[in-house]
């Protein structure tokens, strides 16, 4: 991020001390800043990851199901309450992988 600041050092009627604070300060948040966006990236990148893999995952239950079903059509009430908490579970993967920190 480039600052929006002018450079302190040398300012004509500010005490040299009183400018390295001031930059120094100015560093500690831009580094601060930094760091947000980098873990807010992360946290991008694995919510990415894992519904990638739970929409994956869905996928396949989906046609597990629609099989089991085809096969059992006496059980397709169960096997569709089966796969229906299976994609309730996998949604809360999602969820807990978005607000993890």
């Amino acid at each position: 991020m480039t600052s929006s600041l002018p450079t302190l050092y040398g300012m004509p009627g500010l005490p040299s001390r009183v400018s390295r604070q001031v930059a120094r300060q100015h560093a500690a948040i831009e580094a601060q800043a930094e760091l947000v966006r980098r873990q807010d990236q992360l946290r991008v990148e694995r919510v990415t990851a894992v519904t990638a893999q739970c929409v994956a995952s869905a996928s396949q239950i989906a046609s597990l199901e629609r099989a089991c079903a085809i096969a059992n059509p006496h059980a397709a009430a169960r096997i569709s309450a089966i796969a229906d908490a299976s994609a309730g579970a996998l949604l809360a993967i999602v969820v807990d992988a978005g607000m993890s920190h």
